[in-house]
C-alpha cells in the first residue's frame, strides 16, 4: 500500500510539473502546432515610444497551419527591456473587451468610487495588466508584461489613448 501511495504521490508531482509550462493564450498554443509547417504573416501597427518606460511595438499577427489552413489571429504586445523583448499575445477574442477596458482605464479618475483611492485594472489571458493607481491628487498608469520577468511600464495618460487606438487599428487590420 505504502509503494502505491509513493506512486500515486510522484504521479501528482509530475502531472503539476508538466503544466507550468502551458501556452498562455489560444495563438501560443497553436504556434506550438508540431509535426506542421505554420506560416506567420505579421504587420507593425504603431510603436508607443514617448512618455513610456520602455517602447512597446503592436502587431496584428496572422498563423496558417499549412497543413489544415486554419489560421488564428491574435494582436502581439512586444516590449523592448534592454536587451530582451517581452511578447504578450492578445488573441482575437480578447480585443473588442480590450479596446474597452482601455478607454474605460483612460477615463477613470476619484469619482469612480466613494473611498480617497482607486485602482481600475484590465488582465488579458496572457499576463498582461493594464492599470491605473489613483492615490490622493497622483496617479499612475502602467502596463505590466505578462512575461515571467514581466517589466512595470509607465505610461502618460495620452499614451494609454495611442495604445487603445493602435488596438482597433490592429482589430480592423485582421478584420
Amino acid at each position: 500500500m505504502k509503494k502505491l501511495l509513493l506512486l500515486l504521490t510522484l504521479c501528482a508531482a509530475t502531472v503539476d510539473a508538466q503544466t507550468t509550462n502551458a501556452p498562455r493564450t489560444y495563438f501560443d498554443a497553436f504556434n506550438a502546432t508540431p509535426d506542421a509547417l505554420l506560416i506567420r504573416g505579421m504587420t507593425i501597427i504603431g510603436t508607443l515610444d514617448n512618455q513610456i518606460t520602455y517602447p512597446v511595438e503592436i502587431r496584428a499577427e496572422r498563423l496558417v497551419n499549412s497543413q489544415t489552413t486554419n489560421k488564428i489571429y491574435a494582436v502581439a504586445l512586444r516590449t523592448k527591456v534592454a536587451q530582451q523583448t517581452q511578447v504578450d499575445f492578445i488573441d482575437y477574442d480578447e480585443l473588442d473587451a480590450l479596446i474597452r477596458g482601455v478607454t474605460s482605464i483612460s477615463q477613470a479618475n476619484s469619482s469612480i468610487t466613494p473611498m480617497e483611492n482607486f485602482e481600475v485594472v484590465f488582465r488579458t489571458r496572457s499576463g498582461l495588466s493594464i492599470a491605473k493607481v489613483g492615490k490622493g491628487p497622483k496617479t499612475v498608469i502602467a502596463m505590466t508584461s505578462g512575461d515571467v520577468n514581466g517589466a512595470r511600464n509607465a505610461m502618460a495618460p495620452f499614451v494609454l489613448d495611442d495604445l487603445g487606438r493602435y488596438l482597433v487599428m490592429a482589430k480592423a487590420k485582421i478584420d
